[in-house]
């Protein structure tokens, strides 16, 4: 699943106290941007949440998966299409 968020958000420190940074959780990059991973390993659960843009939270989970596959997923989308769609 993936969700789009728009929001006025200045720098990756805002996502980084809306996540909380639980154990589970680690700073990564997706196609060279910023993002934050959290993976449930007992659960098989886990996101990937990046702002584009400054204004757009995009947030992709995953269930019943392992941690690769949502990172793969991540590097699948085109984060410049998003760019230039939220900044009309």
């Amino acid at each position: 699943m993936i969700s789009v968020v728009s929001a006025m958000l200045s720098n990756p420190i805002m996502m980084t106290m809306v996540t909380g940074m639980a154990g589970g959780t680690k700073i990564t990059k997706v196609k060279g941007k910023k993002a934050i991973a959290e993976w449930d390993a007992q659960q098989k659960h886990g996101s990937i949440k990046m702002i584009v843009a400054n204004r757009a939270l995009i947030t992709i989970t995953g269930s019943d998966c392992q941690e690769s596959d949502i990172q793969a997923y991540a590097g699948t989308i085109d984060y410049n299409k998003i760019q230039s769609f939220v900044s009309e």
